[in-house]
């Protein structure tokens, strides 16, 4: 069994940021992208001459051929810090996300699914980050919350029942918080340490 992909891909995009002074301990910034993406493929699966019936009807011909996919896309980010003391800031933030579909580059049976849209997410930020005892202390802490839709995962093939392909799996969330801190206790000892905890479905 021979397995034929080949793959063309075109991606372009313009973006920028802006940060906005409201006072001098107040800021907003915000972010956008345009993207282009197009990708043109060609996929085939076929047979060597003198292979078994067997084995050729567990690796049938798939003669997909030529296929192609463009897309567009616009993402943003919102942000915004306000400093609540010379050595503590707070920030909250709303953002975007966006991955490109595309095509399944592996042999499959006829009528498999070949191609998968893209993936897009929204994530919410909230949180502080400090710098206390002098300096001697940064301690940093994050709650979040992310929602993928169409999240791209891997599928059992629902042709043939075995094997796996890439597809879209509806949506996840994933929310959590998270911390992490360093502590320089004299000139040439510090303690670092981390926390996470994350709750996810889809």
């Amino acid at each position: 069994n021979h397995f034929y992909y080949r793959q063309a891909t075109e991606s372009a995009a313009a973006f920028g940021q802006l940060t906005f002074n409201v006072t001098d301990a107040f800021r907003i910034t915000g972010g956008a992208r345009y993207s282009w993406d197009r990708k043109d493929s060609f996929i085939a699966s076929v047979n060597s001459p003198g292979g078994t019936a067997q084995f050729r009807s567990g690796y049938p011909v798939n003669i997909v051929g030529d296929v192609s996919r463009s897309e567009k896309k616009f993402t943003w980010s919102l942000g915004a810090q306000y400093d609540l003391t010379p050595d503590i800031m707070g920030y909250v933030l709303a953002a975007t996300g966006y991955k490109t579909g595309g095509f399944n580059a592996r042999a499959a049976a006829p009528n498999t699914p070949f191609e998968f849209d893209a993936e897009n997410s929204m994530n919410y930020e909230i949180g502080l980050k400090s710098t206390l005892l002098d300096g001697a202390l940064v301690l940093n802490v994050d709650i979040y919350r992310t929602t993928l839709k169409d999240f791209q995962d891997s599928l059992l093939n629902p042709i043939t029942g075995t094997g796996f392909i890439v597809g879209n799996a509806g949506e996840r969330r994933s929310q959590g918080v998270e911390a992490d801190a360093r502590w320089r206790l004299t000139r040439d000892f510090s303690l670092n340490g981390s926390l996470s905890y994350n709750d996810a479905e889809f």
